[in-house]
């Protein structure tokens, strides 16, 4: 999630650091309305998703959040639609300002992608008999009051475009009431959430060409949904949809691996040979076949235990790991613990505290614990309570601090946490995972 900007006390807090300004394309827009309509429909969209629209790691990996990726294309959107043939779509003259449409595609691209989210998965509480989240009938507040959520895949597939208008009419009913005078303003909305938009719809064309320019020729990673959202905007253009495809392609290659070994200082390499020449032999491969380097997936994290033969020589195994797969299998271990209860959180011998909005590990206890699992897991001794809290830290995905257990009666009892980046949260808290906080436990310092 995004760390708050602080400002001095006598000043005004602006909670996200992205948006305390009027972005240059919508400059022509003062301050005030800038935060009493653009900002409002974004806290109104907030409302009814939650965390879901500010959340910027997904699984594991940091993309831009949905607020960010709604001011990128949104703002661009706006101008383009002045160009478009968004006149001809207004049968009243009097209606037909830019102000109007401007900020309809504004809000149009607010829930827009959000629907794509729920097209594969649904949300659930703690109710197990009962029925999943349903955006269209109530917001995720309500569905939901204590915060306990967990998203899982779905047994049927969704529309995720009908989800959004569904939930676009129920946010922004004014369009459709008896009291709105354009009935093709109202068919452009309906229009632009169908599986294919009139090509001459304002709405439409002013939002690919905005996705053109914003996120192909601009890309930027982005939530999981918003590339659905994307492939379902371009899926007329074969062009723009290659075009995308190699963009993303792009950035993934150019993305420097970081590996770790326990023989050796933490590096990073966008290459990383994991095979050790023996002696002074070179080594051929087997029927002049490339030889697959030991992979990381869900199924196995880890290094290969077993010695690899080449050309019938033995080669010891390597225990190069990607770091962002190794954190990525210790927070499925701890996200799956939480979920299941059997990893506490706020409890007597709770693994994890949450403090002032914050997540702490126990320390040196939940390290221990992550290593324990991991070396059991892969069947092999790599990981131990000090060489993982060394990574961790080095990494700044935690922080040691010292704490204090308040008591009703005697002397605070001192203890230490390992308090989670707040940018590393989403990879170890279940998404939207939101227990209270812990009272009795009170921080002092950084060790």
């Amino acid at each position: 999630m995004f760390s708050l900007l602080k400002k001095k006390e006598e000043e005004e807090v602006v909670k996200y650091k992205y948006f305390g300004e009027v972005p240059a394309p919508m400059r022509q827009v003062d301050n005030e309305t800038h935060k009493e309509t653009y900002i409002k429909d974004l806290r109104c969209v907030q409302e009814h998703f939650g965390d879901l629209t500010i959340q910027n790691r997904f699984d594991g990996k940091p993309t831009l959040c949905h607020e960010q990726m709604v001011f990128k294309v949104g703002s661009d959107a706006m101008n383009i639609l002045m160009n478009t043939s968004y006149r001809y779509w207004t049968e009243d003259q009097n209606m037909c300002n830019g102000d109007l449409w401007q900020r309809l595609i504004w809000r149009v691209l607010s829930v827009y992608p959000l629907g794509f989210a729920f097209e594969e998965f649904s949300l659930r509480n703690n109710n197990p008999i009962g029925p999943s989240w349903n955006p269209v009938h109530k917001n995720i507040a309500s569905y939901s009051p204590s915060g306990y959520l967990n998203l899982t895949p779905s047994k049927r597939t969704l529309s995720g475009s009908n989800i959004s208008q569904a939930v676009f009419m129920k946010l922004f009913s004014e369009y459709f009431d008896g009291n709105f005078e354009s009935a093709m303003i109202s068919f452009a909305i309906v229009d632009v959430f169908s599986n294919a938009p009139n090509k001459d719809n304002p709405l439409f064309s002013a939002l690919r060409a905005a996705i053109r320019k914003q996120v192909i020729f601009d890309y930027f990673p982005m939530p999981f949904f918003w590339y659905s959202f994307v492939h379902h905007i371009l899926g007329t253009s074969t062009e723009d949809l290659v075009a995308f495809q190699q963009a993303v392609n792009k950035n993934q290659k150019e993305v420097s691996q970081y590996h770790i070994s326990p023989a050796e200082p933490v590096q990073s390499s966008p290459v990383v040979d994991r095979q050790e020449k023996v002696e002074t032999t070179p080594v051929t491969y087997r029927n002049s076949q490339p030889i697959e380097k030991p992979s990381i997936n869900n199924e196995r994290v880890g290094p290969e235990a077993n010695a690899v033969r080449l050309s019938g020589q033995k080669v010891k195994p390597s225990y190069k790991l990607n770091i962002e797969d190794l954190v990525l299998f210790l927070g499925k271990y701890i996200s799956d613990g939480l979920l299941d209860e059997k990893i506490k959180i706020n409890k007597t011998g709770a693994q994890l505290h949450k403090v002032n909005g914050k997540f702490y590990f126990v320390y040196p206890v939940t390290i221990k614990l992550m290593a324990e699992h991991y070396n059991t897991f892969n069947n092999i001794e790599i990981l131990t309570e000090k060489t993982l809290s060394e990574l961790l830290i080095s990494h700044n995905i935690i922080r040691i601090m010292k704490g204090e257990i308040n008591r009703s009666f005697g002397e605070p009892i001192p203890i230490e946490l390992a308090e989670i980046n707040k940018q590393d949260t989403s990879k170890f808290i279940p998404l939207l995972f939101k227990p209270d906080d812990n009272p009795a436990i009170s921080i002092i310092s950084s060790t």
